[in-house]
This record gives structure tokens, sequence and C-alpha cells, in this order.
């Protein structure tokens, strides 16, 4: 679903659907009905025209019902037991919930049936919810500008699959928003951008354009942000700036040398860049699996695909086995 289309689905929607969905997006799990019309009266939104003049789950499932039909949440079963925002829709509600300053009243109204719940599960966890958790964690850290908490939510999704790291913030991007994140934080959403633009070909202009200024302005980079502004400039095919990226002794330097040799189909020197990138990265790492970012990762697996020799191939094999890790 498209930008556009959220935007026009959301305005279109009853106040209380907004509601719903902005709690659906801030709670990062599956809800039944029950807990949901629970956090909607824990928010102080619980009144309603009926003969009691609260707020009842019959009204709050048929608001749901209708929001399955317009594709922005996912109902298992008829009793609404399994509810759940559409991925697509998710950043959009958080971002709606901090537009509207209800942000702040939805999580804690969350964190008090989060405790309760969870009480009634004895504090046991499974692996799935440990995962849901940090994401949750690291979402709401990023929003709330938390560095802290944000940073240790990041170290917990180590313990998970590499792609479980993409916590799609930021989606659709929003650059009033970016403007108030905190410039620690802002490197997860720029980083992304880049890599997601890559890989899909798809992604905002918006956030590619602010990389360059903002990378720019800092003292020091990680070497996620360095990786990811060379990848920049080399899927822009900008020869000059790999040039300048080249010569300009940092730490990137190497690999924006190699993806420049690679571009200007210079492929020896290309070949040496990446191989020295490579074993300094498994030096600094500990792995000897260890490979590069994608796309000069991709440029070195090509210059080894066409020299097809025994040890090219050797070399191409340990690259695969790598990056599938």
């Amino acid at each position: 679903m498209s930008e556009l289309n959220l935007e026009g689905i959301y305005r279109k929607l009853s106040p209380l659907s907004q509601q719903l969905l902005q709690i659906l997006a801030l709670s990062h799990k599956e809800v039944d009905l029950s807990t949901l019309t629970i956090a909607i009266r824990e928010c102080g939104w619980g009144t309603a025209a009926t003969k009691s003049g609260t707020l009842t789950q019959a009204i709050v499932k048929s608001e749901l019902t209708e929001m399955s039909v317009r594709n922005l949440v996912n109902i298992k079963d008829s009793r609404l037991n399994q509810v759940l925002i559409a991925p697509s829709a998710q950043d959009f509600g958080v971002q709606q919930a901090i537009r509207s300053n209800n942000f702040q009243l939805i999580t804690n109204s969350l964190n008090k049936l989060n405790s309760q719940m969870q009480s009634n599960l004895g504090g046991w966890r499974s692996q799935e919810q440990l995962l849901l958790d940090a994401r949750h964690r690291a979402r709401i850290a990023f929003y709330r500008g938390d560095v802290t908490d944000f940073t240790a939510a990041k170290q917990k999704l180590t313990e998970f699959a590499p792609q479980q790291s993409d916590l799609g913030l930021l989606s659709p991007f929003d650059a009033d928003l970016f403007e108030r994140t905190p410039d620690a934080l802002k490197p997860e959403v720029l980083v992304n951008a880049v890599h997601q633009a890559i890989q899909t070909a798809k992604g905002s202009p918006t956030a590619l354009e602010l990389f360059d200024p903002f990378a720019f302005s800092q003292a020091k980079l990680s070497e996620a942000m360095r990786d990811a502004w060379v990848q920049l400039h080399a899927a822009r095919g900008d020869l000059n700036g790999l040039r300048k990226m080249a010569d300009a002794n940092q730490p990137h330097s190497k690999l924006a040398a190699g993806c420049l040799a690679f571009l200007t189909a210079d492929y020896d020197p290309a070949e040496t860049a990446f191989s020295e990138v490579t074993s300094q990265l498994r030096k600094t790492t500990g792995k000897r699996n260890a490979v590069l970012a994608p796309l000069p990762g991709l440029m070195q697996m090509l210059l080894l695909l066409r020299k097809n020799d025994p040890k090219s191939r050797s070399a191409l094999k340990t690259l695969c086995e790598g990056a599938r890790v």
C-alpha cells in the first residue's frame, strides 16, 4: 500500500478507528478484542453512544472489521482473538500517534496491559516473543529519542537473525520527524534507506538526499554509515564522489577505491582493494566468512566469477556461504 493511499484511507476513518490503528501500531504484536477495548478505555477514549455511555466490544469489533476490509489490519479468526496491524501500516500508525500527541498516552496504557498479560504467563517468553519485545523496545526508544535504550535494544537484536534488525523506522519517511530525531539515531534511518534502495530499487528519495549533508556534518561516522555512504555513491555511479572518498585517507577510502576501480573497468586494482578490505574485516570481526557490504560484495563476487579459476571459485564459494549467514 502506497503512502498516498494510506493518507487517503486514514483521513476517511472514524476517530475510533484512527485511535485503534495507533494502538495496534504501537503494540507491535497480536492482541485480542478484549485487550483492545481495555486499551481504548485506558487511554480515556471509552465513551460511546450506548445506553451505558461506555464503549463496547461490539463497536470495536465493527470498526476493526471495516479496517480489515481496507487492508489496515489482519484478523485471523471471527472472534478477533488475534488482531495485528498490517505491516505496511505499522510505522504510519506510529507516526500518526506522534502527530496526534497520543504516543506517550498509548505507550503508557499498553505498558500497563503488557505487565498484566506477562504476569498471567508467569514471566515465560518464547524466542518469538523475545524478538518481538526487542523490536518493540527499539522502535519505542527510537521515537522517544532515547539513545541509551535504543542501543540496548539493538544489542539484544544481535542475538537473532540479521534480517530482524530492519525495524522499518520512518517508513514512510517524514522529514519533520527525522529532523526531530537525535543525531545518534539518524544513521539507523539513513543506512536502511540506502540498503532498501539498493536491494529493492525502492525507497525515499528525500532520505537519500539527506545522507550526504548529514554525513558531512558528523565528525566521526560509524562503520555502517561509512559503508552505506560508499554504496550510495557507487549505486548512483558518482565517480567523482567515489574518487574524493578514495583520496580522503579515511577508513572507507579503500572500499571506495575498489568500487571506483570496478565501475571504471579497472578490474585488477578493484579485486586487490576488495580483498584487502575483506581481510581487514575478517581480522576485525574474527569471522572467517565475513563479507563486504551488499553492493561492493556483489562486485567482488563478479570479479571472482569473471576469473573462473579453481582458486577464485573456492574464494567465491566462501563469500557466498558468508553472505547467506
